[in-house]
């Protein structure tokens, strides 16, 4: 008889089958493009792993009828600094814990979650860009029950 060994809450298969169900909800919802991302921090290990999908696309080139002086928008970038700020202050993007610094942003998308027990201590950050800041929650909700499901 084999025994299945247990899925941990940060490993790959975890991290890929969360990042799918992002993808198929980012869709869902009409969007064409942005990128969802996920990072498992083990507190026992040095090296957090991180994982990214594409949405069709992950950026928008400009658009001159829009308003103002429309650069377009690195999705990746922008989740990346999401992410970069919920690292350093393990809260929530968007929740102005403190000032951004360069290289961070303070858009809404990205959530934090932290284990508290001995055996699964670590984090679990979750985000997407590409969508409004409320689509963008939706999905990383998405990603996040998935991980810690």
């Amino acid at each position: 008889m084999s025994q299945q060994k247990k899925e941990t809450w940060y490993s790959n298969e975890r991290m890929n089958r969360a990042l799918q169900h992002m993808r198929v909800k980012a869709v869902e919802m009409g969007l064409r493009q942005g990128v969802a991302f996920i990072c498992a921090h083990p507190f026992f290990v040095d090296m957090p792993r991180v994982a990214f999908v594409v949405v069709s696309t992950l950026e928008r080139d400009p658009d001159p009828n829009r308003c103002g002086d429309d650069k377009g928008e690195n999705y990746f970038g922008i989740a990346m600094s999401k992410l970069a700020f919920m690292l350093s202050t393990k809260t929530n993007s968007g929740s102005q814990s403190r000032l951004t610094k360069d290289g961070e942003v303070n858009y809404h998308g990205g959530l934090a979650f932290f284990f508290q027990n001995i055996a699964d201590e670590g984090g679990i950050y979750v985000g997407y860009s590409g969508g409004t800041e409320h689509q963008d929650m939706q999905i990383a909700r998405k990603g996040l029950s998935i991980m810690v499901e």
